[in-house]
């Protein structure tokens, strides 16, 4: 397993991203803003609906709890509309395929953890298998939350992570429960502040769907960004190639 024993302080995170994915604003009116402009390019696609855009805002809503939630500091996403499925059912109504993505990157301490050990890749399996730990929001609307698969230590090129595939029911403004698959990374890296504890603090960096069925797709996706991950300390190099610096 990777050497996390440094104590150099962390000062950013960089992340390679997919061309067809976008900045996130942070802020309730960028999101707004996003929203709008997102809406307004896949308008001029056919088949896109109002119900299109109600998909979209439900989504968009969870992710925000989500981000909240990890106090994140920097967010992405990935919108499109894809054309109906030509093997459905003739007799049915099909229609072109909302798809949503996104992807988050936040930092948690010790005590946001309620973690009374160092922050460690083992310690952090340990807290996975709590329920309430790595709660993605408390948001009433979540319904249910499943592990897809037990939490796992994995090795990133950034370090040892704990790797969570979870899967929630979300309960809608309009009666409906709608399902999300989501992936998380956490990542202990130790302080990013001079003065902090050693292994005080891991990045958590999480990425949803709200197209559930397409979990397989998705999955190696977020892997493999994952492991673009990059912890930056002093004297590591600014430029992340083709990056994101947060």
């Amino acid at each position: 397993m990777t050497d996390q024993t440094t104590t150099e302080p962390v000062d950013s995170y960089g992340l390679v991203l997919p061309d067809p994915w976008h900045e996130v604003p942070l802020d309730p009116a960028g999101q707004r803003s996003m929203l709008d402009t997102a809406a307004k390019a896949l308008a001029n696609t056919e088949g896109w609906s109002t119900t299109h855009r109600r998909r979209l805002e439900v989504s968009m809503a969870h992710y925000n709890a989500a981000m909240a939630a990890m106090r994140a500091t920097y967010g992405a996403a990935y919108l499109d509309l894809w054309p109906a499925d030509d093997d459905a059912d003739a007799d049915a109504d099909a229609e072109p395929l909302l798809v949503s993505a996104n992807c988050a990157i936040g930092s948690l301490s010790r005590s946001d953890l309620g973690v009374d050990m160092a922050l460690t890749a083992p310690t952090l399996l340990i807290a996975a298998s709590n329920e309430h730990v790595f709660a993605e929001s408390t948001d009433r609307r979540i319904v249910a939350t499943s592990n897809l698969a037990p939490p796992e230590i994995i090795e990133l090129p950034a370090g040892d992570a704990v790797r969570l595939r979870r899967h929630q029911f979300i309960r809608t403004d309009l009666g409906s429960a709608r399902g999300v698959f989501s992936e998380t990374f956490l990542v202990p890296h130790g302080p990013v502040l001079p003065g902090d504890e050693g292994g005080d603090r891991c990045c958590v960096l999480a990425f949803a769907t709200s197209n559930d069925a397409l979990a397989n797709d998705f999955s190696p996706l977020f892997l493999r960004i994952a492991q673009t991950l990059k912890l930056l300390r002093s004297g590591d190099p600014t430029v992340v190639d083709n990056g994101r610096l947060h």
